[in-house]
């Protein structure tokens, strides 16, 4: 497969002595991250996909000690006279007024999935993925991408992604088509010029959904 582990990539950035950032935007919250057996400079990732919160909050998680330089200045309330943003964190990096709201969503979001425990979260994601590659791929003029934690990827023969994405809101399912913010990823697949379709499970998924995603997607291969 063309997926690159965490452990991988923190072993060759150890190796070489390079700076590991890594985006978690499509893991956490779906599948257990252990930075002490594999650690990277910094995390990020958004509040509002596998973590439960609403959109407008992310987080970064530095894993170092060194020292970086802010982004925006002014703002800050704790050093209100200064020019500069103060030198300490998390204040360095938080300039004007924070989105209370979007972060006590985070919150809340992080403590259900405390409770219910990521384990049982990637078991639940495992099976619902798995059962969604079974039906996607029992529909003629499909062409499956590697897909696993709850994001798969797929096409439909000579078909435009977006056009798939927007017959398939029509049923009630939203999906997002296009290139993803991933342009190399869509150049590694063969993609580059069409897109994918891309659906993303959630633990609030049912099977019963799956269901209703193949007939409608069945109805719009037959149309297209």
């Amino acid at each position: 497969g063309r997926t690159i582990s965490l452990a991988k990539l923190s072993e060759t950035a150890k190796k070489h002595s390079l700076l590991l950032i890594t985006d978690a935007s499509q893991i956490i919250g779906h599948k257990e991250i252990n930075l002490t057996k594999n650690p990277c400079n910094i995390l990020c990732a958004p509040g509002h996909k596998g973590l439960y919160g609403i959109q407008g909050v992310g987080f970064l998680a530095i894993c170092d000690d060194i020292q970086r330089d802010s982004i925006f200045e002014g703002g800050s309330g704790s050093l209100s006279l200064s020019k500069d943003m103060p030198d300490y964190l998390p204040e360095k990096f938080e300039p004007g007024t924070l989105p209370t709201p979007s972060i006590v969503s985070l919150l809340e979001g992080i403590r259900y999935i405390e409770k219910v425990g990521v384990p049982i979260i990637e078991e639940k994601l495992s099976i619902l993925t798995d059962a969604c590659i079974d039906r996607i791929r029992s529909i003629d003029k499909t062409v499956l991408y590697e897909s696993q934690n709850g994001i798969i990827s797929f096409n439909l023969l000579g078909v435009n992604a977006n056009n798939v994405s927007s017959e398939l809101d029509k049923y009630g399912i939203c999906t997002r088509s296009g290139f993803h913010c991933a342009p190399m990823a869509h150049q590694l697949i063969g993609t580059a010029g069409i897109g994918t379709v891309r659906i993303s499970l959630s633990y609030f998924n049912s099977i019963s959904d799956l269901d209703r995603l193949y007939k409608s997607l069945k109805s719009i291969s037959t149309l297209i």
